[in-house]
């Protein structure tokens, strides 16, 4: 992916292609009847939050954090009466959310994150 974007820090290049990828997949996965759903709309400002947070070169724990708050929606999300999508894709979307933290802790270690 082009990431247009121009980081002071080019640790953030990565996660940054990471978590547009995660947004235009969880956009596709949505896009239907669920895009209406308000747990879907959360889950949508938290991953715009989360694009605006990298773009700024926010901590690794304030990317962690949002990350979390991200997996705990769409794990909420499974306990509606009428979920927002079905658990094969939030199943999906949680362990790429889950690569995506632990992408973001391993540069964490990394003095130049």
């Amino acid at each position: 992916m082009d990431n247009p974007h121009s980081f002071n820090n080019p640790a953030y290049n990565p996660i940054f292609d990471s978590v547009m990828g995660l947004q235009y997949k969880y956009h596709d996965i949505t896009g239907g009847n669920a895009a209406g759903h308000p747990v879907t709309k959360a889950i949508q400002n938290e991953l715009h939050q989360l694009v605006q947070d990298v773009a700024v070169e926010r901590s690794a724990t304030t990317l962690t954090k949002r990350i979390d708050a991200i997996q705990k929606q769409l794990h909420e999300s499974q306990n509606s009466v009428q979920p927002a999508i079905s658990f094969d894709h939030q199943s999906i979307l949680h362990n790429d959310f889950e690569g995506l933290k632990q992408d973001v802790i391993n540069f964490k270690g990394n003095k130049n994150f």
